[in-house]
């Protein structure tokens, strides 16, 4: 709905929308990745390359006190084929699982195909308001001011993600493999089974559980005001002044954490860790005339984020509430520019 007032000179646009997508990117490249490659397969290749028994290396990795449900194994093979087994045939026959050189070579190594374009998706709304005002309260002055208001609920975030990784958690498990040292090439005490779920399940739980709450990460609010004055008349004749305004609302960098009842690590989404809001205010100041009856000729000096925090801003928060990534904040830029009109 948009009105006019001060006999044409002044604007006011008020917008309410809402937008909705399926199909977008839930952000799980990580997640989606490592649930296709090959579960430590390649750690294995490793120390079957180095020459080191089978036996020797099978007594590590499935040490009854330290990997009580790590399966029976009699040799590389039967390591490796499990490795390469437990997803659905279709997605193991896009990938192609092999080895170069081809084996028994000792220094073969394992690698697939990359599905181009992999990604989990999910669907989301967004709704908000957006108000514009914009205008000359008088020949001189100009001004705009912009307010918006927006939220957005995520929803059936991964379903296939989801679907074909409880596939896979169950194949690793019938086939021995979940309880399974996955690195034999050090001393570590992952399993196959740990490191799915560090790497696959508690992220993939992380973002599902946003799902049906509006997304905290987001900046509600942003506000942007813009005012220039030039003078026409008495000494100040062809000088300008203005400057404008930029805010964003805070937004969620990092969560509480806790454990449920099946082992996984979920956000407390009503223990946020926010970031600061946004405040920059940016200045400038103009001369202009004419040169002769052709051309006119304008000089501005621009200081952007003349005024704004300068500390640095969090990006990541840990769940115990310390600060693990920072960014920059915007830059002071000061610069000098010439117009010419004819």
């Amino acid at each position: 709905i948009g009105f006019e007032f001060g006999g044409g000179n002044m604007s006011l646009r008020i917008s309410k929308f809402e937008m909705s997508s399926d199909n977008s990117d839930a952000g799980l490249p990580g997640a989606a990745n490592s649930l296709l490659g090959g579960a430590g397969n390649h750690r294995w290749a490793v120390v079957e390359g180095e020459g080191v028994p089978f036996d020797e290396t099978f007594a590590q990795a499935a040490d009854p006190t330290r990997f009580p449900e790590a399966g029976t194994f009699s040799s590389y093979d039967e390591v490796q084929a499990a490795l390469r087994s437990y997803l659905p045939p279709e997605i193991e026959s896009l990938l192609n699982y092999r080895f170069e050189p081809a084996r028994p070579n000792p220094g073969a190594t394992p690698i697939r195909d990359p599905i181009m374009g992999l990604t989990a998706t999910r669907s989301f709304t967004s709704e908000g308001y957006e108000a514009e005002l914009i205008g000359n309260p008088t020949r001189n002055w100009r001004l705009s001011l912009n307010v918006g208001q927006q939220e957005t609920t995520t929803a059936n975030t991964a379903p296939v993600l989801v679907e074909v990784a409880a596939i896979a958690a169950a194949n690793m498990k019938s086939l021995g493999i979940w309880g399974l040292q996955d690195a034999p090439d050090n001393d570590a005490h992952w399993t196959v089974g740990i490191r799915t779920s560090e790497n696959v399940f508690f992220p993939l739980a992380t973002e599902q559980a946003k799902d049906g709450t509006v997304s905290q990460e987001q900046r509600e609010w942003r506000i942007n005001a813009a005012t220039n004055y030039s003078f026409s008349e008495g000494v100040l004749k062809g000088f300008g002044v203005g400057g404008a305004w930029r805010y964003q609302s805070k937004a969620a960098v990092g969560y509480e954490r806790q454990i449920n009842a099946d082992g996984i690590l979920l956000p407390l989404l009503d223990r946020p860790f926010f970031g600061p809001s946004a405040s920059n205010i940016d200045l400038w100041a103009s001369y202009s005339r004419k040169l002769n009856d052709k051309i006119n000729w304008k000089i501005q000096l621009n200081i952007r984020n003349a005024s704004g925090d300068d500390d640095y801003i969090p990006v990541v928060i840990n769940p115990d509430g310390r600060t693990a990534v920072v960014r920059n904040p915007n830059p002071k830029e000061i610069y000098l520019t010439n117009t010419f009109k004819f």
